[in-house]
């Protein structure tokens, strides 16, 4: 543009130089106002132009710079997510083997349970047998001195059976001798 402006300058001064000075003089002078009129217009406008390619420009970089900050973020968020879920998994792990171990415990108790049972029914039973014991021979002190003697006599009696085992092979002994 600024080409054409200067070959109509161009043209307007060698109109002034042919010697055509009284006509046309204003038309020329108007021209060439209207010619810079349009220049500082362009200008203008180029600078206008200049100024929003500059802020976006500016406004592109700005939001280029957003743009990483976000995404350093979201690379932030995801580490963060990546370690929640390593910690839930491993809580999750921990957790299953303390169910498994509750359930080795429950399972334990159960049996010590049963086990307790089982002796409690043995007890309660040999108590009664013992109760129908006492009732047919007596008070249990009676029964246990019995036992006592009993004790005792099958010892005397085997006392004895030894000392006649001696006498008779004692005897046989000095028969012998003789």
């Amino acid at each position: 543009m600024e080409a054409q402006w200067m070959s109509e300058d161009e043209e307007v001064d060698k109109e002034e130089s042919h010697g055509q000075q009284g006509k046309g003089k204003g038309k020329v002078a108007s021209a060439r106002g209207a010619r810079k009129w349009a220049k500082s217009a362009s200008h203008i406008q180029e600078s206008k132009l200049e100024s929003s390619r500059a802020a976006e420009l500016q406004e592109a970089c700005c939001t280029n710079e957003l743009l990483q900050e976000l995404i350093k973020m979201m690379a932030g968020i995801e580490a963060t997510q990546q370690e929640q879920l390593q910690v839930a998994r491993s809580t999750h792990h921990v957790m299953r083997g303390q169910t498994q171990l509750l359930t080795e415990v429950r399972q334990n108790l159960d049996a010590i349970w049963q086990q307790g049972q089982a002796g409690l029914e043995d007890l309660e039973s040999t108590e009664s047998g013992d109760k129908f014991k006492e009732g047919a021979s007596g008070d249990s002190e009676d029964r246990e001195e019995g036992e006592e003697e009993e004790a005792e006599e099958e010892v005397e009696v085997e006392k004895e059976k030894e000392k006649e085992k001696e006498k008779a092979s004692g005897e046989g002994g000095e028969m012998e001798v003789d």
